[in-house]
């Protein structure tokens, strides 16, 4: 095997996979980008099987609606904005976003 062939392996196996579903939620979310942008512009969108659970204000809120909504907890749950842009969330699930009102919040700019 090659040196290239291997450092090529190591890095794949490096980066984390995006679960299927999230795929699927992410490109429906992409697809019907526009359509949210006129429903709620910076709300939060949940979705789940590839539907829109509803447009929140809050992330928490429409974390709580798809979990809800799903019960496997095979949710996304987005910004809508014209462009991604990261955000810093101070809360996990594993924390108890379930039962949390913490909101996402954007990291401060230097």
């Amino acid at each position: 095997m090659s040196t290239h062939f291997k450092e090529a392996r190591k890095r794949q196996a490096a980066q984390p996979s995006v679960p299927a579903y999230l795929v699927r939620e992410l490109r429906w979310f992409n697809a019907h980008r526009r359509a949210l942008l006129k429903a709620g512009r910076g709300k939060w969108a949940a979705v789940h099987n590839q539907e829109l659970v509803g447009v929140f204000d809050t992330f928490a809120e429409a974390y709580r609606a798809a979990s809800a909504e799903a019960k496997s907890g095979k949710v996304l749950v987005k910004q809508i904005l014209e462009k991604d842009e990261p955000i810093a969330l101070s809360v996990n699930y594993s924390l108890g976003l379930r039962n949390s009102s913490t909101t996402a919040r954007r990291p401060r700019s230097a």
